[in-house]
């Protein structure tokens, strides 16, 4: 079998197409608040082939002046069904110091139609997110998806 980041395909897929992208301007996400980063479609050459879906995200989580306990997630979605999710927390200490953080979210499985979009949905609990964007940032924020022979 073939792996990719730990991810076991059955019975050799190959990758038949890749499609990626990034966030291109940084975003900030305050408590209480959600937003869809990136939206990314794809097109599967046939319906019984699967994906793979990798997000690398990079962020600074702050308190936003009112908690030393900022707390958020990030999510990638179908539009109708979480395929991963991960939450970020960081202990600043006080509710103005911003920290850097980043974090992968993986995801394989096969979609209901041939035509897919996946979301990358950031929320904050408490605090906020500055998601990083190419615009500032030489880490941005990506999305790949890969379609993976059946």
């Amino acid at each position: 079998t073939d792996a990719i980041n730990g991810i076991v395909f059955p019975d050799g897929g190959k990758v038949l197409q890749v499609v990626n992208t990034s966030l291109s301007t940084t975003q900030f996400i305050n408590t209480g608040n959600s937003s869809d980063l990136i939206s990314q479609a794809i097109t599967l050459s046939s319906a019984n082939n699967f994906l793979y879906v990798v997000a690398s995200v990079n962020y600074d989580i702050n308190g936003d002046g009112s908690t030393a306990n900022p707390d958020g997630a990030f999510e990638l979605s179908d539009g109708t069904t979480t395929l991963a999710e991960v939450q970020a927390y960081r202990d600043a200490h006080t509710a103005s110091v911003s920290l850097t953080g980043g974090t992968t979210l993986q995801a394989y499985y096969s979609p209901a139609t041939i035509n897919e979009t996946i979301k990358l949905v950031g929320t904050m609990t408490s605090g906020g997110f500055y998601v990083k964007g190419s615009n500032h940032n030489t880490n941005a924020t990506t999305l790949t998806i890969m379609e993976i022979a059946a």
